[in-house]
């Protein structure tokens, strides 16, 4: 699991979506582990919920129970996400294959053209190594607009 991200800062007058960069929150939906404590509890267990829109506002909703509504979300609350992987590595990850394999086609390209390969097989080379090379161009460009 990663490490606990705790809410601060979080302002009830800004829709939940519209909150200052600063405020780390998961996806509404999003089901995570949950851990707030009070002066009533201050030992309470985190527990699995996530959190929703209601008419009253962003509310906890613990996801045992049938989904029952626990309390409004509030800035000391901390979260955590499971075992998801972070997706902004595995996209760098397959970036990085990407280039070995523009690297490879590349050298194969090089090599075809040196033996004046048929023009057929230099053009499908080509045309490959251009789709690859715009594939990891188009992941480079989501990835800055997601970080």
């Amino acid at each position: 699991m990663r490490g606990w991200n705790e809410i601060i800062g979080y302002d009830n007058e800004k829709d939940y979506n519209w909150q200052d960069e600063s405020v780390k929150l998961p996806k509404l939906g999003e089901e995570v582990l949950i851990s707030w404590q009070d002066k009533q509890r201050p030992s309470r267990s985190p527990f699995v919920g996530y959190f929703k829109q209601t008419k009253y506002g962003i509310r906890t909703i613990i996801s045992a129970n049938d989904g029952m509504d626990f309390c409004p979300l509030q800035n000391g609350m901390r979260w955590r996400r499971f075992n998801q992987p972070d997706m902004r590595e595995k996209i760098r990850e397959y970036i990085g294959e990407l280039d070995m394999e523009i690297d490879r086609l590349e050298s194969d390209l090089e090599k075809q053209i040196t033996y004046n390969e048929e023009a057929c097989k230099v053009t499908a080379t080509e045309s490959r190594l251009n789709a690859i090379i715009e594939v990891k161009n188009d992941l480079l460009g989501r990835l800055e607009e997601v970080i």
